[in-house]
C-alpha cells in the first residue's frame, strides 16, 4: 500500500492534481460547456457526448493518442471522411519563421531553413532582441492557430511526415519559441526586465 500524505494516498494526490489541470482543458471557452468527443472513433463515446476526466484517465488511459500512434487505416479513413490534413513540420517552421522575421526585423532568429532539404538548423546561443523590443513583448504576442488537431504551429512534438520526434531544443512551434525565450530570460536573470 502506498504511503499516505496527510489523509490521501499518493495516487489520490496525483489524480486530484491532474484533475485541476485537466478540468480547465476540457472546457469549451466559447460555450462554457465541456468539449465534445466530436467523432465516433473513440470506443464507447458518442460524437455529441461531453468529455470527462474519468473518460480519459484510469482504465481509459491511452484512448486519446496522437495521429502518429493511430493505425494507418484509421489515419487514411479520417483523411477521407473529414479532410483531416496534417502540415509537415518544415512548412510550419517556414511560416513561423516569416512571422518572426517580420517582428525581429531579420531572418534566422530561431533557426535557418533549407527549403529544398525540408530541414532546419537551430540557431545556437542567445536570442537577441531588436532595439526597443523586449522578451516579454514577444511572449505576450497574440498568435492564433486557426485549425484544430495537434496544433503543429503551436508546438511541434514530432514531424507528421516522418513520424520522428523533434528534440525540445529544435522544436519550431510558436509556444516552443516563447518557452525558449522565457528560459533564456530566467538563465540570464532578465526575468524582471
Amino acid at each position: 500500500m502506498p504511503a499516505a500524505r496527510g489523509s490521501e494516498t499518493f495516487e489520490e494526490e496525483l489524480r486530484r492534481a491532474a484533475r485541476e489541470v485537466l478540468t480547465p482543458l476540457l472546457l469549451d471557452r466559447s460555450s462554457g460547456k465541456r468539449l465534445l468527443w466530436g467523432t465516433a472513433d473513440y470506443a464507447g463515446h458518442a460524437p455529441d457526448e461531453e468529455m470527462s476526466e474519468e473518460a480519459i484517465g484510469g482504465p481509459n488511459e491511452g484512448l486519446i493518442r496522437p495521429r502518429v500512434l493511430k493505425a494507418a487505416e484509421v489515419q487514411r479513413a479520417r483523411a477521407r471522411a473529414r479532410a483531416e490534413v496534417f502540415t509537415p513540420a518544415w512548412v510550419c517552421n517556414a511560416q513561423n519563421n516569416l512571422i518572426d522575421a517580420a517582428w525581429f526585423g531579420r531572418p534566422g532568429v530561431f533557426n535557418t531553413q533549407a527549403p529544398e532539404a525540408r530541414q532546419w538548423q537551430t540557431t545556437p546561443g542567445e536570442i537577441v532582441f531588436p532595439e526597443g523590443k523586449r522578451w516579454r513583448q514577444y511572449v505576450r504576442l497574440r498568435r492564433l492557430e486557426i485549425c484544430c488537431g495537434e496544433a503543429p504551429y503551436l508546438t511541434s512534438r514530432y514531424d507528421v511526415t516522418t513520424q520522428e520526434p523533434i528534440p525540445v531544443p529544435d522544436r519550431i512551434g510558436m509556444l516552443d519559441r516563447k518557452l525558449r525565450v522565457c528560459a533564456q530570460a530566467c538563465r540570464t536573470r532578465r526575468a524582471w526586465v
